[in-house]
C-alpha cells in the first residue's frame, strides 16, 4: 500500500501543490526512506497490485520498486498489473485471496 518511491510520487503526483522550499526539506527524508532496503524482511511474502491507468500512484514506481527488490535478492515479491485505473476491483481481491492461500503456512 502506497508508494515505494516517496520522492519519485510526491515529485509525480504533489508537487504542484506542495511548496519548493518543503519539497528541499523534505530531501533527506526521502533519501533515507528511498535508500534503506533493509527494512524489508527477505522472507516475507510481498504482492504488488496496480493499475496501469492510476491517475494518483503511477504504475511505474510499483514496477520500479518490485525490479528493484527483485535485482536485491528478494524473491518471494509479485507484481500483477491491471487495465484500470486507482481501484481495488473484484480481480484484485480474487487474486489476493489465491495469492494468501499460495503462502498459507496453515
Amino acid at each position: 500500500i502506497g508508494s515505494p518511491d516517496l520522492k519519485r510520487h510526491y515529485l509525480e503526483m504533489k508537487s504542484h501543490v506542495i511548496n519548493g522550499d518543503r519539497m528541499k526539506g523534505l530531501n533527506p527524508l526521502f533519501t533515507i526512506l528511498n535508500n534503506d532496503y533493509s527494512i524489508y524482511n527477505k522472507s516475507t511474502f510481498m504482492l504488488i497490485l496496480e493499475g496501469k491507468n492510476d491517475m494518483i500512484v503511477s504504475y511505474r514506481n510499483a514496477l520500479d520498486f518490485y525490479t528493484t527488490m527483485k535485482n536485491m535478492g528478494y524473491h518471494n515479491i509479485e507484481y500483477i498489473d491491471y487495465p484500470v485505473g486507482h481501484v481495488v476491483t473484484n480481480e484484485m481481491e480474487n487474486d489476493v485471496m489465491i495469492y494468501i492461500t499460495k503462502h498459507s503456512v496453515l
